[in-house]
């Protein structure tokens, strides 16, 4: 049995004691005692925070109301969790405390790795108390054009359900995905040899813990933002059961969802977009979202700005007349109305999904992690009002607890539609604006960009029909230095990407097919 990972962050001078302070979560009313009181989470509306001695006896002295959780806490330990009817706190074991029993929720108090193992033997939902105290960075959300797309429609037409199935099929071979078990890795990897088959620009195992599988994350980069401006498209692969070391299907949860990521994957590396798409199926999520904490956090320290997440987690199960989407809007950090009305407006225009917006309390998947740093993200799942009856089981396959095989169709198409509007497909007639756009029947071309200090150079070019091209890279006084030729079984775009080794100057890029020709220059920089 592996141990569970405890992260001794410093607990600073504030550590004595761990605290639920009823004020509003989003009001200011703490700020004054700054000195003594630091927020670390919320909990239906209310704070969770660190203190001192000085800090109770202030809140006391001015009448706030507060409860001690625990005193002395060590951060890995405690969560928030969601109450379940058929779930009996107090028979979890004697070691899993409920340190609070609020109207929907409890604050669960954990010891050791058999605890974590006890708890994701049920069909409980886990968030970890994030002891970070750097949260709620909080950007704008972007505008976004929501007018139909002929490009957008033709990547949505392209989803199929038959590549959706088999690879949910295929996740649930696995016979567990728990997440400290050699099979998880096992999953990991299969993924991560989807995404390099799929040509994306970066591959990797995103490790974050010696105890627990990694993150995979495939990145599609933008062709004129930095890429640390991006979209997310995500959901995670771990699973559980009531034997989750020997057996944990996990179609529904959430099979469905690193469907949708491969889905995502296998359509959009047709295309190219202004945004760097982060594709991200993450692990650890049954254990209270763990992976996507780490991801989120790195990318707030980076000062990277996500544009929006798009996060799918059990989204195939339902019963009659039930057959809703919800697109989450979760308020628990930050109003993620404006992605969920992007979400719904995208369903509409693209998809024949059912779907509503639903809002309030929900931080139990990985677009909490997310909105916890201020970074705008919302999740698609099945009909909150309907309980699955394989959450969390052996019976959680194909024919159990994945049963709705059209919500989750229409439900991919509408969140991949969402991922591109964010993500604004770049160059392609359709979605370009104030642009003279060159007649379809004629090759195009593009460097990116026109001025080039990078290590690499990208070039884009488009052939409106099949065949072989010729790309050329000429200097100021004629001499070929580059030439690549490349066979287009399939007309559109398509990308050439350079190792910049020229020297400083000015080239010529041509592109040749057939008898039709196009140049662009271009500067190399110092």
């Amino acid at each position: 049995m592996r141990f569970l990972q405890i992260i001794l962050l410093p607990v600073f001078i504030f550590g004595n004691y761990l605290l639920k302070v009823d004020v509003p979560a989003k009001g200011k009313i703490l700020e004054s005692y700054s000195e003594y009181v630091l927020p670390i989470d919320y909990f239906e509306g209310n704070v969770i925070a660190l203190s001192d001695a000085s800090g109770l006896t202030q809140l006391s002295n001015d009448g706030i109301p507060y409860i001690v959780l625990d005193k002395n806490p060590i951060p890995g330990y405690y969560f928030m969790a969601e109450k379940t009817p058929s779930v009996d706190p107090n028979s979890l074991g004697s070691t899993i405390q409920v340190l609070y029993s609020g109207t929907d929720n409890w604050l669960i108090k954990i010891t050791n790795a058999d605890d974590m193992l006890t708890l994701n033997k049920h069909p409980i939902e886990l968030k970890r108390i994030n002891f970070d105290t750097s949260v709620q960075k909080h950007d704008l959300f972007p505008v976004r054009s929501l007018a139909r797309d002929s490009v957008i429609q033709q990547m949505v037409d392209s989803v199929l359900y038959d590549t959706i199935i088999t690879a949910v099929q295929r996740l649930q071979d696995f016979q567990t995905r728990y997440s400290t078990t050699d099979s998880v890795w096992a999953a990991a990897n299969w993924l991560m040899n989807k995404f390099n088959a799929y040509g994306y620009d970066s591959v990797f195992l995103d490790t974050f813990s010696a105890i627990y599988g990694p993150n995979v994350v495939a990145i599609k980069y933008g062709m004129i933002y930095s890429p640390q401006n991006y979209v997310v498209g995500c959901g995670h692969f771990d699973c559980t059961s009531e034997m989750p070391l020997i057996f944990a299907p996990g179609a529904d949860d959430n099979a469905s969802g690193t469907a949708y990521v491969m889905e995502l994957a296998r359509v959009l590396r047709d295309y190219l977009f202004e945004y760097t798409i982060h594709l991200i199926a993450f692990c650890a999520e049954e254990q209270g979202l763990i992976g996507s904490e780490d991801y989120a956090q790195q990318a707030y320290s980076r000062n990277d700005t996500i544009i929006g997440v798009v996060n799918m987690d059990m989204f195939a199960y339902t019963i009659p007349n039930r057959d809703t989407l919800m697109i989450i809007n979760d308020t628990s950090y930050i109003d993620n109305l404006p992605l969920a009305l992007v979400f719904s407006a995208c369903a509409d225009s693209y998809t024949t999904l059912k779907k509503r917006v639903w809002t309030g309390w929900r931080p139990y998947s990985d677009h909490a992690s997310f909105c916890q740093y201020g970074y705008h993200a919302v999740q698609g799942r099945e009909n909150i009002n309907v309980s699955n009856p394989y959450y969390h089981t052996t019976g959680d396959s194909i024919g159990g607890g994945y049963n709705a095989d059209t919500m989750v169709f229409e439900g991919i198409k509408a969140a991949l539609a969402t991922v591109a509007t964010l993500a604004i497909p770049y160059g392609q007639p359709g979605c370009v604006e104030n642009e003279q756009i060159e007649p379809a029947n004629q090759l195009r071309l593009e460097v990116f960009p026109t001025v080039q200090t990078q290590a690499t150079i990208k070039i884009v070019g488009y052939m409106p029909l099949t065949g072989k091209a010729t790309l050329s890279l000429y200097d100021a006084v004629g001499r070929t230095v580059v030439k690549y030729k490349k066979t287009i079984n399939k007309p559109g775009y398509f990308l050439f990407t350079l190792n910049n080794k020229l020297n400083p100057g000015v080239y010529f890029a041509e592109l040749i097919a057939g008898t039709m020709s196009v140049q662009k220059k271009f500067i190399i920089c110092q």
